[in-house]
């Protein structure tokens, strides 16, 4: 009986410290002069990441854009992971949402969104920039 006990009592720990390694982390929260960026603390590869744009005052005809920029887990910068899809319009005071999947590279370890805006939506025709917060890839 009390191997039977202690066996639970291992199972009940062991499925604790797997639910709590998938708990919710609190979004990670980037304020710029033009945007609040809110990102997860967490991704998967091959998940989408909701990256939420709370736009402040905002020149009239701005386009915002947002891409998946990446890390290795020793921090080494690997450029771009995943385009954000088409810009979005852009108005003061209003929320845009992108939602970016996360793509394999080899010894990916954080990705972050790297975004700007541009009367154009053309990286090239920036006016302002931003980054978020990193957001670390997880198994």
């Amino acid at each position: 009986m009390k191997k039977v006990l202690v066996t639970i009592g291992l199972s009940l720990c062991c499925a604790i410290v797997a639910y709590a390694q998938d708990a919710v982390l609190p979004p990670q929260i980037t304020e710029t002069d033009w945007c609040t960026i809110e990102v997860p603390a967490t991704a998967k590869i091959d998940q989408m990441v909701p990256v939420k744009f709370t736009l402040k005052k905002i020149d009239p005809g701005m386009k915002l854009a947002a891409d998946l920029h990446g890390k290795t887990t020793v921090g080494k910068y690997i450029g771009m992971v995943k385009w954000g899809g088409a810009p979005k319009a852009a108005v003061s005071d209003q929320t845009v949402m992108f939602e970016i999947k996360v793509l394999a590279k080899p010894d990916l370890g954080s990705v972050h969104v790297s975004s700007y805006l541009s009367p154009t939506g053309e990286f090239k025709d920036r006016v302002k920039d931003a980054q978020s917060a990193e957001i670390k890839i997880v198994q």
